[in-house]
């Protein structure tokens, strides 16, 4: 397939790459910088995972309106048994789910 010189020699390459047009400087100085969020303590956790976390819908926070995920059951109709559960991959607040009848996530699947 390939040869290990060649993928070694591309690597070296795109590291040294440098374009003072845009600020790049090779690997010492690449651009654009890379966001830093140090996290210290657990109350700088907590205050990081505040900020993450939001409604897909809406962009409210934790903060705002209390936050879930959707969840759909499908029971079997002639003994009444779970027979599926499906949860979506967002997060959705209260509000969207109840004020606006948000039933669908960013994939276009049902919940109820």
């Amino acid at each position: 397939m390939y040869n290990s010189s060649i993928l070694e020699n591309a690597k070296i390459a795109a590291n040294e790459f440098k374009d003072p047009t845009v600020g790049h400087y090779g690997k010492s100085n690449p651009w654009p910088k890379f966001e830093e969020k140090k996290v210290s303590t657990i109350k700088d956790f907590k205050l990081l995972v505040k900020d993450e976390l939001k409604c897909y819908h809406s962009r409210i926070s934790i903060e705002e309106n209390p936050l879930g995920l959707l969840v759909n059951i499908t029971r079997n109709f002639r003994t009444g048994k779970i027979q599926d559960v499906s949860v979506s991959k967002e997060i959705v607040c209260l509000k969207s789910f109840i004020n606006e009848s948000l039933r669908y996530d960013i994939d276009n699947v049902k919940y109820s």
